[in-house]
């Protein structure tokens, strides 16, 4: 896949990063565990507890000030129900607490130029914003700020939710899914077994190092990083594209223009928004109450069916009496059920001031029910194979064992799956039939296996319809417009990624070229004596006094250093050239130190010992271990030198000798 010729990437740098945060609850520590360790040793890459515990009572004093209640939302409900579903064992009362984010964001930000922007991807980044602004928390970082919710994470939120804060519908956010810590987490959990029972210092020695080794393989494969997901964005756009030139070509039924236009998509994109949002928190709630109450008056129906089928089959001895006290006592339930029904209002009139038919709603809201849980279960079926999909895009292999391991998930899925699409296609064809028999024959409501359920994305027009929307518009009604929304909304993602890419690859060339001139400086003022102040400190912090022997040895060290980094340099350089291939941005647009730097190095390339070499210098090590015959060296010295050994005459001589 390459980008057409007329594409350009090249444009100023925007001067953001994005940052995932997250909660690992794998790496527990049994309470039992050896308890006779030293202080606690602060490691580079965690927070020391001070800034934590700093954190927190900013935040505690920030409640009491502005008398803020600890109420959940309904958010971080859900969030914690998905959690138990997963089966995390949250170890603090509130889980993850807020000051954790809280420290790292302010340590990031601590380490960054200050220009720079952030964007924030956590599960729960919808409430974290609002948490910090309510309590009036970081006010001068917010605007720096931007928050959204992992991808798949932002799933199991709600719709309204969706709509603010997934990055696919939002704009700035490009491919990114804020999963990245999730992989990192896979890759520390060999840790979790060996760590259960270890002391603390010893955990958090052994994470920090795993994680430094983390880094240092991320550093190498950066490059190629990169160039994974330019492949992946240029092949979203060029797909995204070619959807939106199709839809380009078809009539328009809804405006007068003749054909469909792009503004039109995104002007239906901005109202679906806005009627979506526009919903209160209330109103949802009390929507869901009465689809249950539906739900429950269906079932009282099919329990009265079945109770009059049976005594259809049963014998004539059957008590007639008792069998209609039965009968009466689920139509007092049922009219019961109405009545509460009733009062809880109209949340499924299609149409607002027109006269109400009943029927139609209760119709609608088993459907929209049916449709939820429907939700639910692709919601499920999409965790289960998520790790598929990411050994398929990162070229890791899962192992044949947790491949079993997700087929029987999904297998044991599948029945009570298929039975939730049966009744949404029944629902479904029920309420076409009765309301809307014009819909009936389109392919879009046509009944799909549980194959084809399988297959859809979390993100797919099907989960958009319009009789489900109570709207009028033409985002609600028409599915092609729901379809060219779409591919809208991801050409824009592939176009935003592609931007990053561009600033990032620059910004990775333009750290490997100032790593290099930082590195022959601090050779060259070692070999010169010519250290300024900032590394006179650092030789006096860890060296104390330096000595011309010293800055030899160090600048020694610093060459080999450089040395690994320019073969590091070398590696780059010909995935850049494919980048620049597939046309993400032009030779023009890298760092022209950059390019002085790759035609040096191509002139003078790295000395490179071969595993030849190192063969060679091993075998020596070993012949010379084999040539020792186990005397000392200064034994071996007299020897040479024509002393010659006199044996003690007897035992109390040879205890003299003993010192």
């Amino acid at each position: 896949m390459i980008l057409p010729a007329n594409h350009s990437m090249h444009q100023p740098d925007n001067h953001k990063i994005y940052i995932c945060l997250d909660a690992n609850f794998q790496q527990r520590h049994h309470e039992r565990s050896s308890k006779n360790y030293i202080k606690i040793e602060s490691q580079p890459l965690f927070i020391p507890p001070e800034d934590i515990q700093e954190s927190n009572t900013e935040i505690r004093d920030a409640e009491i000030a502005k008398k803020v209640s600890q109420k959940a939302s309904s958010t971080k409900q859900q969030m914690t129900a998905a959690t138990q579903a997963r089966g995390k064992d949250v170890t603090t009362p509130t889980g993850e607490g807020r000051g954790l984010p809280m420290s790292i964001i302010k340590r990031l930000f601590a380490d960054i130029n200050p220009d720079v922007n952030v964007g924030v991807l956590y599960d729960i980044g919808c409430t974290l914003g609002k948490f910090l602004q309510k309590r009036d928390l970081l006010t001068d970082l917010r605007p720096r700020m931007t928050f959204a919710t992992a991808v798949f994470h932002s799933y199991v939120h709600d719709w309204p939710c969706q709509l603010q804060f997934n990055p696919r519908y939002n704009d700035g956010w490009g491919l990114t899914d804020g999963e990245g810590l999730e992989r990192l987490w896979s890759y520390l959990s060999p840790l979790v077994s060996p760590l259960r029972y270890a002391t603390r210092n010893h955990r958090i020695s052994a994470i920090n190092h795993r994680s430094m080794f983390h880094n240092t393989l991320g550093i190498e494969n950066i490059v190629l990083t990169l160039k994974r997901k330019a492949v992946h964005a240029v092949t979203t756009k060029i797909e995204s594209q070619k959807k939106v030139d199709a839809l380009l070509q078809v009539h328009n039924p809804h405006s007068s223009d003749q054909y469909f236009t792009v503004d039109f998509f995104c002007a239906q994109w901005s109202k679906q928004r806005s009627f979506e949002i526009d919903q209160n928190e209330k109103d949802r709630v009390q929507k869901e109450e009465q689809a249950q109450f539906f739900e429950r008056g269906e079932s009282m129906k099919n329990m009265a069916e079945a109770f009059v089928a049976k005594l259809a089959r049963s014998s004539t001895h059957s008590d007639p009496a008792h069998a209609l006290s039965i009968l009466q006592q689920l139509r007092d339930m049922q009219k019961e059920q109405d009545e509460e029904a009733e009062k809880l209002g109209s949340f499924f009139s299609v149409s607002a001031g027109a006269e109400r038919d009943r029927e139609q709603e209760r119709r609608l809201a088993l459907l929209w029910s049916a449709k939820s849980a429907l939700y639910k279960s692709a919601v499920q079926i999409q965790g289960e194979t998520q790790p598929l999909r990411d050994s398929k895009s990162h070229g890791h292999r899962l192992g044949t064992i947790l491949k079993e391991k997700i087929f029987e998930a999904l297998d044991r899925r599948k029945k009570p799956v298929a039975r939730l699409l049966k009744l949404f296609c029944d629902r479904r064809a029920d309420y076409l039939q009765h309301h809307a028999r014009d819909q009936l024959s389109r392919p879009e409501n046509q009944a799909i296996s549980y194959d084809e359920f399988k297959k859809l994305q979390l993100d797919d027009p099907f989960w958009n319809d319009g009789y489900l929307c109570l709207s009028k518009d033409p985002w609600a009604v028409d599915p092609t417009v729901r379809t060219g929304i779409h591919a809208v909304l991801r050409l824009d993602r592939a176009t935003e990624e592609l931007v990053q890419l561009s600033n990032e690859l620059r910004r990775c060339l333009s750290w490997g070229v100032a790593y290099h001139n930082q590195l022959k400086l601090r050779i060259d003022q070692c070999v010169f004596d010519t250290a300024d102040d900032k590394l006179n400190a650092a030789l006096d912090s860890f060296l104390g006094t330096v000595s011309y022997a010293t800055r030899t040895i160090l600048s020694d060290e610093l060459q080999s250093v450089q040395l690994e980094h320019d073969k590091l340099l070398a590696s780059w350089q010909p995935v850049v050239e494919e980048i620049i291939t597939l046309g993400v941005v032009p030779r023009s647009a890298l760092p022209i130190e950059w390019l002085v730097l790759v035609e040096f190095l191509n002139r003078h390339p790295p000395n490179q010992s071969t595993e030849a070499d190192l063969n060679l210098l091993l075998e020596e090590i070993v012949l010379e271990d084999q040539d020792d015959d186990g005397e000392s060296i200064v034994d071996d010295a007299d020897i040479s030198g024509g002393a010659e050994y006199v044996p003690p005459e007897d035992d109390e001589q040879l205890e003299s000798n003993v010192p």
